[in-house]
């Protein structure tokens, strides 16, 4: 097995490399010129970066969200198969190490320089996972089975101190670990350390067997055949863009305006300075013999012929990279099926690399829970991304139920859709106490019957009540009137008119 030395050896090799991919993520690059005035000039000066490895890397990150993970299920003692209650465990370990930004993170790692690291830890009595920066570790597989790792090192600065953490695969299949000091450091984080100065490494606890089967570090790729970023084939289409880029600000600094000059032996500076927008500068003529005056005028730079050189250039990146073109600039209104069509490669992209990581996702789930007292092996764990396409709630919902309708049961559905079991029994609750009663005509007869009866216990004495309040308004309102006495006081023939 390697030596702490040539552990530390291939950290230092694959640093540098690390460090430009995330340069160039980050648009901090900087331009390397063939010419040293050059070269000299914008090392003093700004450059002016237009960074698309950015946008490469998060049309992929953005379509790799975890929805859920999906558990086999136990039989419980009568051998019938019963909830399985790993779910809810797993949901409080994901929520309580907020596994979803960290998951965020480590697909960021792996596609921005080609590898991303998680390591499973106990910490006070709880199972903790933690996203390592990937140039601080080293992972080898030099066993036989060339899908296991055999040997890993952390290595990280903890006060103002080097240190590593080695794991060997040993003979007897377990686990061994080992911790090293690297001596003082003024760095703040081992991976912006000077590798090349840290050769030094002495042991300070003896070699520690666990009961780990697998060395705990969790090595997610974009690619098993190598480790390089995303955006690997275009860094040289970058570098041309930044350079591009970078002349068109400076054109449009200096050369953007149109140029005035004037040949003449008399003193403008102050009929410059005095000159409006609009005014005339007068010349003197030349005197007899000498040079004539002459007036000439540059045009302005032609900045269109930089936009357009860089508008190609672009268009080469997505196609080698098989992002959208829409993501690098408006591509106009788009319909649904336009979007999705030109989408396609990138969704096919995204699918190749969530089958990759979901094997990684599903190793860890399975071990963090055995560490959690709960065994499980990878196969009993499907892990459940996000739905990589462009859809619509509507389109979401119809997919659900043409699946239900075809014989897919409810629960087994949303399980796929990564809804939890806690959230499931919640639906099921709530369903059931929106679920209309579906009565016979006996059942209907007797509930009919039973509402006439209240009817006639409630609505008659209510109509009664009612008709006699009528009653007394009208009497009322005749007596206001005095219409009877009236009637009785008149005499019988104007009574009979």
């Amino acid at each position: 097995m390697a030596l702490i030395s040539e552990l530390l050896e291939y950290k230092s090799d694959k640093q540098k490399a690390h460090d430009e991919a995330f340069n160039f993520y980050d648009s901090v690059v900087q331009l390397s010129f063939l010419s040293d005035k050059m070269r000299t000039f914008f090392n003093r000066n700004p450059i002016y970066n237009q960074n698309w490895c950015a946008t490469i890397v998060n049309a992929v990150t953005n379509k790799l969200g975890i929805d859920g993970f999906v558990f086999a299920h136990q039989p419980d003692a009568s051998g019938n198969l019963s909830e399985d209650a790993r779910a809810g465990v797993w949901g409080a370990i994901w929520d309580r190490n907020g596994m979803q930004s960290k998951a965020d993170l480590v697909h960021e790692h792996a596609h921005v320089c080609g590898e991303g690291f998680v390591i499973p830890d106990v910490l006070n009595g709880e199972v903790r996972a933690f996203v390592q920066d990937p140039r601080s570790i080293v992972a080898l597989y030099n066993g036989p089975d060339p899908d296991q790792i055999t040997q890993a090192a952390k290595f990280f600065v903890w006060g103002g101190r080097h240190h590593a953490r080695v794991w060997e695969l040993m003979d007897d299949g377990r686990v061994w670990t080992q911790d090293f000091d690297g001596g003082a450091t003024t760095s703040r984080t081992e991976s912006g350390a000077d590798a090349s100065a840290m050769k030094h490494y002495i042991e300070t606890s003896d070699a520690i067997r666990t009961e780990y089967t697998r060395v705990p570090v969790f090595h997610f790729r974009r690619s098993l055949r190598h480790i390089k970023p995303e955006f690997y084939q275009v860094v040289d289409i970058q570098k041309c863009i930044n350079h591009v880029n970078t002349a068109l600000g400076y054109s449009a600094e200096n050369a953007a305006m149109k140029i005035r000059a004037a040949i003449t032996r008399q003193d403008l500076a102050d009929v410059r300075r005095d000159l409006e927008p609009g005014g005339v500068l007068q010349l003197e003529p030349a005197a007899l013999g000498e040079q004539p005056v002459s007036v000439m005028e540059m045009g302005a730079e032609d900045l269109a012929q930089y936009i357009s050189i860089i508008d190609t250039q672009i268009n080469y990146m997505g196609s080698i990279t098989a992002t959208p073109r829409h993501y690098f600039a408006d591509a106009g209104v788009l319909s649904g099926e336009a979007l999705q069509a030109m989408e396609a490669p990138l969704i096919a992209k995204v699918e190749r690399y969530m089958r990759l990581h979901a094997e990684q996702w599903e190793d860890l789930c399975a071990f963090m829970l055995t560490m959690d007292g709960s065994p499980t092996s990878a196969d009993e764990v499907t892990c459940a991304f996000k739905d990589p396409h462009t859809t619509l709630t509507i389109t979401q919902a119809q997919a659900r139920l043409t699946n239900v309708q075809a014989g897919l049961p409810l629960t087994t559905q949303l399980r796929l859709e990564g809804w939890r079991r806690f959230e499931i029994e919640n639906m099921l609750i709530d369903r059931d106490n929106e679920r209309t009663v579906d009565l016979d005509e006996a059942q209907l007869q007797e509930v009919y019957d039973r509402m006439s009866t209240a009817n006639a216990r409630l609505v008659e004495p209510l109509m009664k009540e009612a008709l006699d309040a009528i009653s007394v308004a009208a009497l009322d309102v005749v007596a206001r009137s005095k219409l009877v006495e009236r009637a009785v006081a008149a005499p019988p023939e104007a009574a009979e008119s």
